[in-house]
C-alpha cells in the first residue's frame, strides 16, 4: 500500500509528464481499436445482409449451363416452396465512336433479383424492353456518355437506359474487370456473345422457403451432383469440385466477402503494431526523463532504506497506471474514430457497437506496453547505488538485464506480427525489418548527432542551435529516432508506390505490351493475325494458348492451420489452372533448376514456376496429374522457372509439352506492343468489333487500376506514419520538457548579456527544425535503402526515388518539428531573468 500511495504522488507532482505518457499509449492502442470496431461492425452487417450479397440462400455456379439431369437432380432435393433462377455473367466488350472499354456484363431473367433490390435511375423492368442496359457511372465517365446513349454490344446496338447504383450479389472485391453492365437474356442472346465460346459463368440462385435450412439443403444438393462433403469452397476464391458445379450458401458468400476486409484489417493491424513500438519508444524516452528528475527523491529513497526493487515497483506502478489509463483512452478514440467512420459513410450501412474483446485486448495492449518499456530505463536506475544517485553519476551502459529483456520484446513484437498477419513470413519479416530500422536510426543518431553538433555557423542563433544537438542531458537520440521511423515508414512506401507505377507505365520502359488480349477462339486466329499483319504488329506480337485444367494431388491434402501460406496453398492447388506450351523457353522466363523440355519428345514434361511448384509441394522428378476436360493428363516435372510477371507478356505457372495439349479445348491470349495512345484506342475498338468475343485490356488503364487500388490500400499506412510521427513528437515535447529547466537559465544568462527574445526564439526553433530535418533525412535514407531490397533484390522490379516527394517529406518533418519545439519551450524566451537568478 506504500508503494501505491508514493506512485500516485509521484504522478500527482508531473502532471505534464504523465500527460504525454498518456498520449503515447493512447495513440498506440486507438488505431488498433478503431480497425478492430470497424471490422466487428462490417460483419456484423455482412452477416445480417448475406443473402443480399449472394442473391439469395444457395448459388449453384458453373462455366456452363447444368445438364438436365443435373436439374432434375438438384429440383429432387430442393424443399417446396424453392424458387430459382440462373444468371449469365462474362467478360465483354463495349465499342462507340471509335473507343472500347472492357465490362463485366450479367444477363438476369425476369424477375431477378430474388432478394434484395436493384437501385438504378430508371425503373429495372426497362431491361426487358427491347435490347437496353443498365451500367455502372464508370462506364458513363469513361466513354463520356449520357444516359440513353445507343452502344456496341457484340453483334447488337444496346441502349443504355439508366445508371446502375446497387445490386445484390455485386462481387466484393479490390479490383476489376471493368464497370458492371446489366442486361436481359433476351438481350445476350441478341449480342451473339453465349454463342461464340466465351467463358460465360452459370449462376443458378436459389431461395428457400427457410433460410435456416440453407448448409443442409447444400450437403443435399453436393450429394445430388455427386461432389464430395468438402467440396463448400473454403474463404477466398477457390476452383469449382470434379462435377463442375460448385454449391455455396449466403453464409458462405459473407465469409468470402469477409475474407478481403480481413486480409486487409490484418495489413492495418500490422501497420498499427508499429505504432505500439513508437508509443513505447515514448514510454521510454519519457521515462528516463522523468528519472532524472526524481534523482533527488530516489536518493532520499534509498538512504532511508528503500531497496532498488521498491524504488522499481514505484515506478513500475506508475506505468502500469499510465498504461491502463492510456489504454481506456486509446480505446475510447479508436471507438469513437470507428462510430465517425460509419457517420461519415453512411453508404457502408456499418453498425459500430462497443466491441469489449477488442477493447480489453487493446487495453492490455496499451498497459503491457507501458511497462516493458518503462522497465528498459528502469534496471539503469536499478543498477546505481544511492552514493551514485547522489552524485549525479551517469546511468551505466545496457547490461545483461537490459540486452535479454530488448531481446524478449523484440521476440514478442515478431510473434505479435505473425498473429496479425496469420502469416509466419509476412509479419515477421515486416516487424523485423522495423526492428532493424529502429535499431539502424537509434544507432546513426547516436554516432552523427554530436558530429553535426561540432558544425558552427557564423550566425550566432544557428550556432547555437547546432551546438544543442550534441549538448550532454539533452537527449534528442529517442526523438531523432522515433522521427525517423515515422520517415521510414512514409519513404519507403513513397518509393515503392513510385517504382510499381513507373514499371508499369509503357513510356518509361520499353518492351511492355499496350493491349493484352484474351478468350480469343481457334477458329478466330487465322484472321486475328491478319488484322494483326494489316497493322504491321505480327513480329511483336505475341500469341499463346490456354488450356483450362484442375490439379490433381497425389494425396488428400492434409489440414494445415489458418495461415496466409496455408490459404495460399489451397487456393493454388483448387483454382482452375491455366495450362499452355511453347517450343521455347521464352522472354522472362529463366530456368533455376532442371533442364527445358524437348518441345518433339515422345514423353510428357512439365516446367513449372518455382514459387508454384512449392505451393504444390512438387519439385524436380515428381509427376503432377491434370484433369483436362475430364481426361487425366500426367507429366513429370522436368524444370523449374523464374517468371519475370512484370513484363505483362503471357506467362504460366505450368507449361506442358505441346503434343500433350494442342488436341485439348483452348482458347488463345495475345500481347500487342506499345502504341500512341490514339493509335491504341482505335485498335482496341476495331479488335472489339472485331472479334466481340474476346476482352481487350489498356495496359495503361490497368496501370490507373493500380493506382487507384494502392491509393485505397495506403491512405491507413500514411495514417499510421502520421500516428508514428505524432508520437516522436510527443518524445519531442518530452525532450523540451525535461531540458526546460536548463533552457530557461540558458535565456535567462542570455538576456542578461543583451540577447533579444527573438534570438532565442529562433535558436529553440532552428535546433527542433535539425533536429526534424535530420530525422527525416536518416528515414528517407533508409527507406531507399530498405525499398531497393524490396523492390529491386526481391521483387525484382527497377527502383525510382521520388526524390522532390522525400524532399516534400522531410521538409515536411522539419517544420513540424520546429512548431512543435517552439511551442514546447515558448516559455524559454518569455522568462523573467530576475525570476531565475532566484531560483
Amino acid at each position: 500500500m506504500t508503494l501505491l500511495r508514493l506512485a500516485w504522488w509521484g504522478l500527482r507532482g508531473r502532471r505534464s509528464r504523465v500527460a504525454l505518457l498518456l498520449v503515447c499509449v493512447a495513440l498506440a492502442v486507438a488505431g488498433r481499436v478503431g480497425v478492430g470496431s470497424v471490422v466487428a461492425g462490417v460483419q456484423t452487417v455482412a452477416a445480417k445482409q448475406a443473402r443480399g450479397l449472394l442473391g439469395g440462400d444457395l448459388e449453384l455456379a458453373a462455366s456452363r449451363p447444368l445438364t438436365p439431369a443435373e436439374e432434375q437432380a438438384v429440383a429432387a432435393v430442393l424443399p417446396t416452396g424453392s424458387t430459382q433462377l440462373t444468371v449469365q455473367s462474362l467478360v465483354a466488350m463495349v465499342a462507340v465512336d471509335g473507343a472500347a472499354r472492357p465490362v463485366e456484363l450479367c444477363a438476369v431473367p425476369v424477375g431477378y433479383p430474388l432478394v434484395g433490390e436493384l437501385v438504378a435511375s430508371v425503373a429495372p423492368a426497362a431491361l426487358h424492353d427491347g435490347e437496353k442496359a443498365l451500367a455502372q457511372a464508370e462506364l458513363f465517365d469513361r466513354l463520356n456518355l449520357t444516359p440513353g446513349a445507343t452502344v456496341h454490344l457484340g453483334a447488337a446496338q444496346v441502349q443504355l437506359a439508366g445508371i446502375l447504383r446497387d445490386e445484390p450479389g455485386l462481387t466484393v472485391s479490390l479490383f476489376s474487370a471493368g464497370p458492371r453492365v446489366l442486361i436481359s437474356l433476351a438481350t445476350l442472346e441478341a449480342t451473339g456473345l453465349a454463342k461464340r465460346g466465351s467463358r460465360i459463368r452459370h449462376a443458378t440462385l436459389v431461395v428457400l422457403p427457410d433460410p435456416r435450412e440453407a448448409k443442409t439443403v447444400a450437403k443435399a444438393v453436393n450429394h445430388a451432383l455427386g461432389n464430395p462433403d468438402d467440396a463448400a469452397p473454403p474463404p477466398g476464391a477457390m476452383g469449382p469440385p470434379a462435377t463442375g458445379v460448385t454449391v455455396r450458401t449466403a453464409e458462405d458468400a459473407q465469409a468470402q466477402a469477409s475474407r478481403f476486409l480481413e486480409r486487409f484489417a490484418d495489413y492495418v493491424r500490422l501497420t498499427a503494431l508499429v505504432a505500439l513500438l513508437l508509443g513505447g519508444v515514448g514510454v521510454a524516452s519519457l521515462v528516463r526523463g522523468q528519472i532524472a528528475e526524481t534523482l533527488d527523491d530516489v536518493a532520499v529513497l534509498r538512504v532511508l532504506g528503500a531497496t532498488g526493487r521498491q524504488v522499481l515497483g514505484i515506478f513500475l506502478l506508475q506505468a502500469l497506471v499510465v498504461g491502463l489509463a492510456g489504454g481506456a483512452l486509446g480505446a475510447l478514440f479508436g471507438s469513437l474514430g470507428a462510430a465517425a467512420l460509419a457517420t461519415a459513410v453512411p453508404d457502408w450501412g456499418l453498425v459500430i457497437g462497443v466491441e469489449w474483446p477488442v477493447i480489453l485486448s487493446g487495453v492490455a495492449l496499451g498497459a503491457g506496453t507501458s511497462v516493458v518499456f518503462a522497465l528498459l530505463p528502469l534496471l539503469e536506475l536499478h543498477a546505481q547505488t544511492p552514493l551514485a544517485i547522489l552524485q549525479r553519476a551517469p546511468l551505466p551502459a545496457p547490461r545483461l538485464p537490459q540486452l535479454l529483456l530488448i531481446t524478449v520484446l523484440g521476440v514478442a513484437l515478431v510473434l505479435l506480427a505473425a498473429w496479425d498477419s496469420r502469416s509466419w513470413t509476412v509479419g515477421p519479416v515486416l516487424m523485423a525489418t522495423v526492428l532493424v530500422a529502429t535499431a539502424l536510426l537509434l544507432g546513426l543518431a547516436r554516432v552523427l548527432l554530436p558530429v553535426v553538433a561540432r558544425i558552427r555557423p557564423r550566425v550566432p542563433w544557428l550556432g547555437m542551435a547546432f551546438a544543442n544537438l550534441g549538448r550532454p542531458g539533452y537527449r534528442p537520440t529517442a526523438a531523432a529516432t522515433a522521427i525517423g521511423l515515422a520517415a521510414f515508414l512514409g519513404g519507403a512506401l513513397l518509393v515503392y508506390r513510385a517504382s510499381l507505377l513507373a514499371d508499369l507505365d509503357p513510356g518509361n520502359r520499353g518492351g511492355l505490351p499496350g493491349l493484352f488480349v484474351v478468350d480469343l477462339q481457334v477458329d478466330q486466329m487465322e484472321d486475328f493475325r491478319a488484322l494483326l499483319a494489316s497493322e504491321k504488329l505480327t513480329a511483336d506480337s505475341l500469341l499463346a494458348p490456354v488450356v483450362r485444367a484442375r490439379f490433381r494431388p497425389t494425396a488428400k491434402e492434409a489440414p494445415t492451420p489458418g495461415t496466409r501460406e496455408a490459404e495460399q496453398s489451397r487456393f493454388f492447388r483448387n483454382r482452375e489452372q491455366n495450362l499452355s506450351w511453347r517450343d521455347e523457353l521464352g522472354a522472362g522466363n529463366t530456368l533455376t533448376a532442371g533442364r527445358w523440355m524437348d518441345p518433339h519428345g515422345t514423353s510428357i514434361e512439365a516446367s513449372m514456376e518455382e514459387r508454384y511448384a512449392q505451393r504444390l509441394g512438387v519439385g524436380l522428378g515428381d509427376p503432377v496429374t491434370f484433369d483436362v476436360q475430364g481426361v487425366p493428363v500426367t507429366a513429370t516435372v522436368t524444370s523449374l522457372r523464374r517468371v519475370d510477371w512484370s513484363t505483362f507478356k503471357p506467362n504460366f505457372f505450368v507449361l506442358l509439352s505441346p503434343a500433350a495439349l494442342s488436341d485439348a479445348p483452348q482458347t488463345w491470349i495475345a500481347s500487342l506492343p506499345a502504341l500512341p495512345a490514339p493509335e491504341r484506342k482505335a485498335l482496341q475498338a476495331r479488335l472489339a468489333e472485331r472479334f466481340p468475343n474476346a476482352a481487350v485490356f489498356d495496359l495503361s488503364e490497368i496501370a490507373l487500376k493500380v493506382a487507384a487500388l494502392l491509393d485505397r490500400l495506403v491512405w491507413t499506412i500514411r495514417i499510421i506514419a502520421l500516428v508514428a510521427l505524432a508520437a516522436g513528437l510527443v518524445v519531442l515535447i518530452g525532450m523540451a520538457l525535461a531540458t526546460a529547466a536548463s533552457r530557461r537559465q540558458d535565456g535567462a544568462l542570455l538576456l542578461v548579456l543583451g540577447a533579444r527574445r527573438r534570438t532565442i526564439g529562433s535558436s529553440i526553433a532552428a535546433e527542433f527544425a535539425l533536429l526534424g530535418l535530420f530525422a527525416g533525412v536518416l528515414g528517407a535514407g533508409l527507406a531507399i535503402a530498405g525499398s531497393w531490397l524490396v523492390v529491386d533484390v526481391v521483387i525484382g522490379l527497377e527502383l525510382t526515388v521520388p526524390w522532390v516527394a522525400l524532399a516534400v517529406l522531410a521538409g515536411g518533418i522539419a517544420v513540424g518539428c520546429a512548431l512543435t519545439g517552439a511551442v514546447a519551450c515558448r516559455g524559454v524566451w518569455r522568462v523573467q531573468p530576475l525570476a531565475v537568478l532566484r531560483e
